[in-house]
């Protein structure tokens, strides 16, 4: 790890990670995502709803903090129309207290198409994750739909969550704040509007065509370096994804320039 010419993590947070293993210097270049016209033909089509529609991406695991979510919901559900669709979780693994509930939409496991479909439709996306967290992918999936982010303010999600600006950040494992948060979006649509466009607008900073030219420029820059080193072997270029003690690729400096 030490022979590494260029080092790339996701987001701070998984810098954070790879340095406490392994040192070094990290370049934050993040996970891309698709974006397109679709996105400008849906905000010209939003429109206020008669109830909020929130939606959740994710695996019904602790550590993506559904429990949470379902207990602000339960909260909101007496005081405001409110529907909450689930796309992860199936109904087998809802608690018994809102397995008839009709506001409650369990869709399981789907294809990619639906769930972005979901992210179209949603008024807002609710990341409550409670932690280890290196980037949050659905997040930037929310923007490029348009649609604004409630997340627990924890490392990785703070990284592309502006509080008030794209979404709001809540403390992790707050059923009160996140039912608070979520009754800002209710009560607040000019503010959505806003929260909906910076989103769209921040979707651009992790579009395909930006990042791969930065991790392109990484690669290049490698090469330079191994270049400099004569005789010296291929050196690798390792992209830290998570919060996890990450694995090495090694790719010699020959096949790279072949990609390039």
């Amino acid at each position: 790890m030490g022979r590494l010419h260029v080092r790339i993590a996701v987001s701070e947070a998984a810098a954070w990670t790879a340095r406490h293993w392994f040192g070094g210097h990290y370049r934050i270049i993040p996970n891309g995502v698709h974006t397109g016209p679709r996105r400008a033909v849906r905000l010209a089509q939003r429109r206020p709803r008669d109830r909020l529609r929130v939606v959740f991406v994710g695996q019904p695991v602790a550590r993506k903090g559904l429990p949470v979510l379902l207990r602000a919901f339960q909260l909101l559900e007496g005081e405001m129309p409110v529907d909450l669709v689930l796309v992860g979780p199936s109904a087998a693994e809802l608690p018994a207290a809102l397995l008839n509930d009709p506001h409650v939409h369990a869709l399981g496991m789907v294809d990619d198409e639906t769930k972005l479909r979901q992210l179209e439709r949603a008024d807002v996306l609710c990341a409550p994750s409670v932690g280890g967290e290196s980037f949050g992918m659905v997040i930037t999936e929310a923007f490029a739909s348009g649609t604004p982010v409630v997340a627990s303010d924890i490392p990785g999600y703070r990284d592309l969550v502006r509080d008030g600006i794209n979404g709001i950040l809540v403390p992790p494992s707050d059923a009160d704040g996140l039912a608070e948060a979520l009754r800002r979006v209710w009560a607040e649509p000019q503010q959505v509007v806003s929260m909906t466009r910076a989103a769209a607008t921040d979707a651009e900073r992790f579009a395909w065509p930006g990042v791969a030219a930065r991790v392109l420029d990484a690669y290049r820059d490698a090469i330079a370096a191994d270049t400099e080193t004569a005789g010296s072997p291929g050196r690798a270029i390792f992209r830290s994804r998570s919060a996890v003690p990450p694995m090495t690729l090694r790719l010699s400096a020959a096949r790279i320039r072949q990609w390039l």
